[in-house]
């Protein structure tokens, strides 16, 4: 191994338990940076020799806190003696050699619990003496994010590789760090709360819904009501996910700027995130912009303060998306105006080079993600990247501008426009760039090449798209160990492998690659999309059509539409596909009654959902016809 974090873990026999748990939660931590050449290792006092020798054994414990790396102390009610001890020695260690790394844990009081006078004289000092912040966290669950956070940050790691998922577990390559659910910041959140309970009333309106409209299927108000409710079900299913993405981005920020704080309106402004009350949060943050405002006109003096108002806009980004109350395009609408402050701002202060690209990457995904009619502008903004990146001249320094995926999101925005040749030129360039730089992963080259791999893919050019993609899933398959989210780019990649097969007239090895992507999908059933393992078995169902297999396709379609239905709902263009296709293998078998029962089953849907005159309703349409004519005849 290259590497070793040592972790000292300092706290009072009250918090045993939340000693235990840490401790577990380390033994996963150290998994995950094993793969990358680092250990990483838990000191507890508990762990070391008790045998008598001619020394103190709390000597002992500050010889080795003086040679770690990070310092963690958790605090509930008291502040012992030996702890505020080995604190000292961290702190003078640190201030030496700006080593250990500290953070203090304070746990929330319960009620008829009160902190000792020790204790709130040691956060007194902590805060007055040494400008020192403590987090607070009321779980296990709170404390391993904050510290995951805290980690990533002392590494100078990708925040962007922890992530939430539709389950809400906050995951780190693909392995388990928390749960959203347990965080303050949402169990504390009234707006979120309702927004939830609200979900779960749901299914059941739309159940009855249903049932009326199957007994009154003419009467269109019953129909319309039954769609609305379908379409505020996964809206509202939408948002809630959309809101725990954004709450996580901002706590991901403000980790970033954790031991940083130098005004009371910030701190005001995290302890209110931390409560759940995000618009507490915003008010605070719009009084940091409006001092900002005043700093402006007096650049030159008071540049300081524009930058750390500038990070504050960022802040503010997340943080109005997260205001789940608030209409989505509310939100854009005011998203979009602190992005364009904070890049002015930037411009015109001598901000930092390096945060200013972080700055503009956020406002350019921002831009492809919400506002898609502004694609131009996303692409000058990813320019303007380029021109600053360019400008940097210290090696050191290119290393944390993540530039691949500059390019990377051109090649997307450029794809969205048809544009496919400049598509896969960008996506070729980021690809380079991954290659050559040391400080990026092999499952973000593999994506990139798979990016490649579709750009070729849309050019009609087959046998390039095939050799990409096979080079991606090679990648993949070396990497497979790393957990749920590499099975899933991996089935991805097997289903458009076999998807070029097919194209090709080779359906043999077509099937092959399509039931590997079921296989990777199935390993992780919870988290895989039902739409994605759809579109993998209406494949399957293709394959055998072309081959006169009827039994086996109808049943790969069957399977298709059951998983459609189950995160689609029934009026979906893509659960019409189904239907649709479900139509035509009886059509073609010259089944006319039933091709017409499941056709026009998919000509409801399309009807309400993409209009008459859209190509797929008119084929629809068509077809009907036909299997009337065919029934006719017979």
């Amino acid at each position: 191994m290259n590497k070793t974090i040592s972790i000292f873990l300092a706290s009072s026999n009250e918090l045993k338990i939340d000693r235990i748990e840490f401790g577990d939660f380390v033994r996963s931590l150290d998994n995950i940076y094993e793969k990358r050449g680092t250990r990483v290792e838990l000191l507890k006092w508990e762990e070391f020799d008790a045998a008598y020798n001619d020394r103190r054994k709390q000597d002992e414990y500050n010889e080795i806190i003086r040679t770690c790396n990070i310092f963690l102390a958790l605090f509930h009610t008291k502040a012992g003696h030996y702890t505020i001890e080995e604190f000292e020695v961290a702190y003078k260690e640190f201030q030496l050699k700006k080593l250990p790394k500290i953070y203090i844990f304070c746990k929330d009081l319960q009620p008829g619990e009160f902190e000792l006078p020790e204790l709130t004289d040691f956060k007194n000092r902590l805060k007055y003496e040494m400008g020192h912040y403590w987090c607070q966290y009321n779980n296990c669950d709170r404390l391993q994010l904050q510290f995951t956070l805290q980690l990533l940050k002392f590494e100078d790691d990708n925040m962007g590789a922890l992530k939430v998922e539709e389950n809400g577990k906050i995951t780190l390559e693909s392995i388990p760090i928390a749960n959203i659910y347990q965080m303050p910041f949402v169990t504390k959140n009234k707006d979120f709360q309702n927004k939830l309970a609200e979900l779960e009333t749901l299914p059941k309106k739309i159940e009855e819904a249903y049932r009326l409209k199957e007994q009154i299927p003419d009467n269109q108000y019953v129909i319309d009501e039954y769609q609305t409710k379908v379409n505020y079900f996964e809206q509202l299913k939408k948002d809630c996910h959309q809101y725990l993405v954004s709450i996580l981005e901002t706590a991901k920020r403000i980790a970033e700027m954790q031991n940083k704080r130098d005004n009371d309106i910030m701190q005001q402004a995290f302890d209110a995130f931390e409560n759940g009350d995000i618009e507490l949060t915003n008010s605070l943050l719009d009084i940091a912009l409006r001092d900002a405002e005043k700093h402006v006109n007096n650049l030159k003096k008071e540049r300081w303060l524009v930058h750390q108002n500038i990070k504050a806009l960022r802040l503010k980004a997340s943080t109005v998306m997260a205001e789940i109350g608030k209409s989505i395009s509310d939100r854009i609408e005011r998203i979009s105006k602190i992005y364009e402050n904070a890049d002015n701002w930037a411009q015109y202060s001598a901000y930092d080079t390096i945060e200013h690209i972080a700055l503009l990457l956020d406002y350019a995904e921002f831009i492809y993600q919400y506002i898609p009619r502004h694609h131009s502008k996303a692409l000058l903004i990813c320019n303007r990247i380029i021109n600053y990146y360019n400008s940097i001249e210290k090696d050191e320094d290119l290393q944390k501008v993540n530039i691949a995926s500059c390019y990377n999101l051109m090649g997307k925005i450029h794809s969205e426009m048809d544009e496919l040749v400049l598509a896969q030129e960008y996506y070729e360039t980021a690809y380079e760039i991954a290659q050559k730089n040391n400080s990026y992963n092999q499952s973000e080259i593999a994506r990139y090449v798979a990016n490649i791999g579709g750009s070729y893919y849309d050019l009609g050019l087959n046998d390039e798209a095939l050799h990409h993609y096979l080079d991606a899933a090679k990648i993949f398959e070396q990497l497979i160990n790393e957990g749920a989210e590499v099975h899933i780019m991996l089935a991805s990649i097997y289903d458009n492998i076999g998807q070029v097969y097919a194209d090709n007239n080779d359906y043999q090895k077509a099937l092959e690659y399509y039931n590997n992507a079921l296989a990777a999908y199935k390993e992780y059933d919870g988290i895989a999309s039902h739409v994605r393992i759809a579109h993998v078995y209406h494949n399957i169902g293709a394959v055998y059509q072309e081959r006169s297999c009827y039994d086996q396709a109808l049943k790969a379609y069957q399977k298709a539409l059951e998983h459609r239905e189950k995160e689609l709902g029934i009026y979906h263009p893509e659960t019409a596909i189904s239907y649709f296709s479900i139509g035509m293998l009886n059509y073609e078998q010259n089944q006319y009654n039933e091709a017409l029962t499941f056709l026009n089953k998919a000509l409801d849907i399309q009807d309400q959902v993409l209009g008459k005159e859209h190509f797929d309703t008119e084929r629809t349409c068509k077809y009907i016809q036909l299997a009337r004519e065919g029934l006719e005849s017979h």
